[in-house]
């Protein structure tokens, strides 16, 4: 998997693995997953995940424009 570019496989399996083997499942477990980052704890490790995920592993910090893109999904 290169980040960002997922193969059907993969969406498919992540997808069940979220118990959201259709997208009506999906659309119905979406306020359950927006309220989980109400936890400030969980909040906390998904954005240090994603940081980690997200940056250059030669690099201490993410770029701007990068950095610009994941802020507007987690502060959305």
């Amino acid at each position: 998997m290169v980040q960002g570019i997922y193969t059907k496989s993969e969406f498919i399996d992540g997808m069940k693995n979220l118990g959201c083997p259709t997208i009506e499942n999906l659309k119905k477990s979406l306020s359950k997953y927006r309220n989980e980052l109400k936890n400030q704890q969980f909040f906390k490790n998904l954005y240090v995940f994603t940081f980690h995920f997200a940056r250059d592993k030669k690099k201490k910090g993410l770029g701007f424009d990068i950095a610009h893109q994941l802020w507007k999904v987690f502060y959305k």
